[in-house]
């Protein structure tokens, strides 16, 4: 019913419906999820919604509980969407709790006491887990800063904007890489402060796409690949918990990434592999194939892109255009282009 932080069964089951999975009871399903919130199984779940965040001095690791909650109450509200029901509004209020710890001084999503002051002192560096005292679990505010797969604009708009992202996210990758602290043995595949041997961070190389940089990412996305992974025993930069390390580089190798997954879009990369097929349908015969044209060590760059025959300009792909076959081929080059930067200048 649930895994780390937050109660991502909700995540699973919005992602499922949304994608058109059928083969289960989705009604009972969201029951059980609403049923799991009254009951007192999720630590802090009542007090995050009486204050709108869990208060570092009632809770360990309250800033990743706070931000996993929303999201996840983001994903309740989804399959609430989806199946008529009328809480959809309450879980997507909620799911902007994240703003209660964005402190927009400091810059960071930080702890806070349940008086509403900021916690001092405060080390963006420091990583812990979930021991009395602790404030962050298995990372640092470096990592979870950018923890809010569910409104990427509005996690821009609070961090001043998408320019400042854009050098925060810089920022990030070239801060560094030394940790203060306490709890370090999952915080691993470091670049500078992004850590690709745990999870908080997966997604973040594909924010600088949604800022009007795809570039970034590109460049992004292969140097995370190149420097973390390698085929040999040990070639995962971490503990691939449920195998979410080894989906990173499938998905990042096929030229996308689902970011936010309930939202039924993946996030355009940088293809690692000149030929990928996908075999999609019910049936799964038919083929959904990815071409990347020119690709080599190189050139990582996309210059331009055409799905199923006409000029494609786009920083996401729907899962039902993946879903339903078809070809996606990428004109690789050895520079950034102005590819997928259309509706961002």
């Amino acid at each position: 019913y649930s895994n780390m932080a937050g109660y991502s069964a909700a995540t699973v089951i919005a992602e499922a419906y949304e994608k058109g999975f059928r083969g289960f009871d989705a009604q009972k399903s969201l029951l059980y999820i609403k049923n799991n919130l009254k009951s007192g199984i999720y630590p802090g779940y009542e007090d995050y919604v009486k204050f709108g965040f869990l208060p570092c001095d009632m809770y360990n690791a309250s800033v990743p509980r706070t931000l996993e909650y929303a999201f996840s109450d983001w994903n309740a509200g989804k399959l609430c969407s989806l199946l008529g029901d009328k809480d959809s509004s309450k879980f997507y209020i909620q799911s902007e709790n994240y703003l209660n710890l964005a402190d927009p001084v400091r810059g960071f999503i930080r702890p806070r006491y349940r008086n509403g002051k900021w916690k001092e002192p405060f080390d963006p560096r420091r990583v812990s887990h979930h021991q009395p005292g602790d404030d962050y679990m298995e990372s640092n505010a470096w990592q979870n800063n950018w923890l809010v797969m569910q409104n990427i604009p509005g996690l821009f708009m609070n961090l001043g904007g998408n320019q400042k992202c854009i050098w925060r996210l810089d920022s990030l990758f070239e801060q560094p890489g030394y940790l203060t602290g306490s709890y370090a043995a999952d915080v691993s595949g470091l670049i500078g402060q992004y850590a690709q041997g745990n999870q908080p961070d997966h997604h973040v190389a594909y924010l600088y796409a949604l800022a009007g940089v795809p570039y970034k990412t590109q460049f992004r996305i292969k140097e995370i690949a190149d420097s973390t992974y390698k085929n040999a025993p040990d070639g995962l930069p971490g503990n691939d918990d449920s195998g979410e390390m080894s989906a990173w580089l499938v998905f990042s190798s096929l030229g996308f990434y689902p970011v936010n997954p309930a939202s039924g879009n993946y996030v355009i990369g940088t293809p690692l592999f000149s030929h990928a097929e996908i075999l999609v349908g019910a049936n799964r015969i038919t083929k959904f194939i990815v071409e990347a044209k020119n690709i080599s060590d190189k050139n990582i760059y996309i210059q331009s892109a055409i799905l199923n025959g006409k000029a494609f300009d786009q920083t996401c792909i729907a899962h039902t255009d993946i879903a339903k076959g078809g070809q996606l081929i990428f004109k690789m080059g050895n520079k950034p282009s102005d590819w997928g930067r259309k509706g961002h200048k």
